[in-house]
């Protein structure tokens, strides 16, 4: 009898890890579902070119200007423009996550270049079905980096010790 009370036990948390699992996956941090997760995604798409990514992440008026601009082009001209300003990025921070209610987000990102000023640059984000868009994008604004790019680093190396004399 206890053998299978064990085999029993086993068996439904089995179940149970098997049903929670996922939903702990999806909210992991750095998930696709946290509302920054479309800036990554944003990024990823234009350093991969791929316009069908790109406008994926976006809504509204920035999504309409997008597909202006994709539509006012020949061929993969505007998928080329996006690999060319990925590739001057360096690196991103999220500086500031601010909710604006419970499907609205404000995120503002440093982006870091290696020739030319860092730019800070301001997101709203909106939940629409579900997945969270870009509905909003405020004109970057240069700032000069605290380090440049490429600084070493360098550490202090402790003084040698005279034997405690």
């Amino acid at each position: 009898m206890v053998g299978r009370t064990k085999l029993v036990a086993g068996a439904a948390t089995a179940v149970l890890i098997g049903a929670i699992a996922p939903l702990a996956i999806m909210r992991a941090p750095g998930s696709t579902d946290a509302p920054e997760a479309v800036l990554d995604q944003l990024l990823q798409a234009m350093q991969q070119g791929d316009v069908a990514a790109y406008l994926a992440c976006l809504t509204g008026e920035p999504r309409d200007a997008a597909r202006r601009d994709v539509e006012s082009r020949r061929g993969g001209e505007f998928g080329a423009e996006l690999r060319r300003a990925a590739a001057e990025i360096k690196g991103q921070a999220l500086l500031k996550t601010e909710s604006r209610g419970p499907d609205e987000v404000y995120v503002l990102v440093d982006r870091v270049y290696e020739k030319r000023p860092w730019e800070l640059q301001a997101y709203r984000l909106r939940r629409e079905r579900g997945r969270w868009l870009i509905f909003a994008i405020e004109p970057a604004r240069p700032h000069d980096p605290p380090v440049p790019y490429g600084t070493p680093v360098v550490t202090a190396t402790p003084e040698p010790r005279d034997g405690g004399q």
